[in-house]
């Protein structure tokens, strides 16, 4: 627990505190739809988690924004129609899960800002 809290907070902090263009990327994406769309910053093409204004994006090694579900390391991400990273709770197929700040889908019992507690499923969809 202590393991992935902390994990969990390291990747916090690292997505909050970026601040230009990723440029290289060590993730893996799956059930992503390419969008077409490449952002460039100072003459770079972006990759990996990418902040654009207020709002954070994925761009796969080939540069194209992605959307849909996003594996990165052990983690997995959701990528709205506009490429936006998502959080708090979004329904996606029918089902709903729950997005941390980080961005992470959470799993099993978590207890939010509004004092509830949630029964989430390995794979986060929410069962109670």
């Amino acid at each position: 627990m202590i393991k992935k809290l902390l994990t969990t907070t390291l990747l916090t902090i690292s997505l909050i505190t970026i601040t230009t263009p990723v440029f290289a990327s060590t993730t893996s994406t799956t059930n992503t739809t390419e969008t077409g769309w490449r952002y460039y910053y100072n003459g770079h093409m972006a990759t990996g988690i990418t902040q654009i204004q207020d709002k954070l994006y994925y761009f796969d090694g080939n540069g194209t924004l992605l959307t849909g579900w996003i594996s990165y390391g052990n983690y997995k991400m959701y990528a709205d129609d506009n490429g936006s990273i998502v959080t708090g709770w979004r329904q996606i197929n029918n089902q709903w899960y729950y997005f941390s700040q980080s961005r992470i889908m959470q799993v099993g019992t978590i207890e939010l800002e509004d004092g509830k507690t949630y029964n989430l499923a390995e794979d986060g969809h929410w069962i109670s």
